[in-house]
């Protein structure tokens, strides 16, 4: 004797096959239990994109527009800005400006997409980094990648928006205040704070001497006139760390920056002496001198500073959030 193949139930009849038909409303229910189930086991499943991953860079090349990955771009703009010998925490602290520089575009381009050419920051390839220690990287690559890494999503907030991520390579001693920018950003974070460690490094003061005949071509350009313009007839108005805000001749005035720009000084922060041989600029510094001296970072990092105390010392006052 076989086994019945069902029961008839109050609910129904049994089918063609010997099984039990279910009424409809039934059938209905148990099959949006299933898909609810299935629908939220797939939720959960589902992989989130990473901050990073989530903030590709567009980047334009001969063979076209390709997506950089910010954790690849970070990788190459970390080994565009530190030397190979910068201690983890101080290429940490770097990691975090960086990546702090994109979420900025990220917020002020409507789009949704940050071009490159947009960050104003170089990004080598690991090909370049090779190129830049000599054809031996001597995994400086892991090194910086591993910086990047170990911040993941990190960056610096004001008031619950990206911070200007300002840095430099070496100040005149202290930083510069931002509160004189032009635009209307409220930035007290980016205040003066000393670097006395700064002035030892090796090309913290530097000497440029150009032809008179050179310098005064360039400085007819700079202040758009054909007059012969005397050296001794230039105003230099400076901050408090010693750069030059601007810089007068006669009713006309120019910036620091323009002015160093046009001469190819290292730094805004600079006196002028005229010998027999040509002009003579002597400079203090390297950069605008805003933000984070990454020469001070780096000596904060040997002192057994981490990221987050170097970054606290730079931009008092911001937060160091994780996204």
């Amino acid at each position: 004797m076989g086994f019945p193949v069902g029961r008839i139930g109050r609910y129904g009849k049994r089918t063609l096959a010997g099984r039990k038909s279910l009424p409809a409303g039934v059938l209905f229910l148990l099959g949006l239990t299933v898909t609810l189930v299935f629908s939220r086991r797939g939720k959960e499943e589902a992989p989130s994109l990473s901050y990073d991953d989530a903030h590709p860079i567009r980047k334009e090349s001969l063979a076209g527009s390709e997506e950089l990955p910010l954790e690849e771009y970070l990788t190459g703009a970390l080994a565009a800005a530190v030397a190979a010998d910068f201690e983890t925490e101080a290429c940490k602290a770097q990691a975090v400006v960086l990546r702090t520089g994109v979420e900025r575009a990220f917020e002020e381009e409507e789009s949704g997409a940050v071009e490159y050419e947009e960050l104003k920051q170089q990004s080598l390839t690991r090909e370049e980094i090779y190129e830049k220690w000599g054809g031996d990287d001597s995994g400086i690559w892991e090194k910086l990648h591993a910086a990047v890494t170990d911040t993941a999503g990190i960056t610096l907030h004001y008031k619950g928006r990206a911070a200007e991520p300002a840095f430099f390579e070496v100040s005149a001693g202290r930083t510069r205040s931002g509160e004189r920018l032009s635009d209307e950003e409220e930035r007290p974070y980016l205040c003066s704070v000393a670097c006395p460690a700064d002035i030892f490094a090796a090309d913290c003061r530097q000497e440029t001497l150009l032809r008179k005949k050179e310098a005064q071509r360039l400085l007819r350009e700079l202040f758009e006139t054909d007059e012969d313009i005397a050296w001794r007839e230039l105003s230099v108005c400076r901050d408090g760390a010693g750069y030059a805000e601007g810089v007068v001749w006669k009713e006309k005035e120019v910036s620091g920056e323009a002015f160093r720009k046009a001469f190819g000084l290292p730094s805004a922060n600079f006196t002028i002496e005229e010998k027999e041989k040509g002009i003579l600029f002597i400079t203090k510094g390297i950069g605008h001198g805003m933000g984070m001296s990454l020469y001070t970072a780096n000596e904060m990092a040997k002192e057994g500073a981490d990221f987050r105390e170097i970054l606290q010392y730079f931009f008092p006052g911001c937060e160091i959030v994780k996204n």
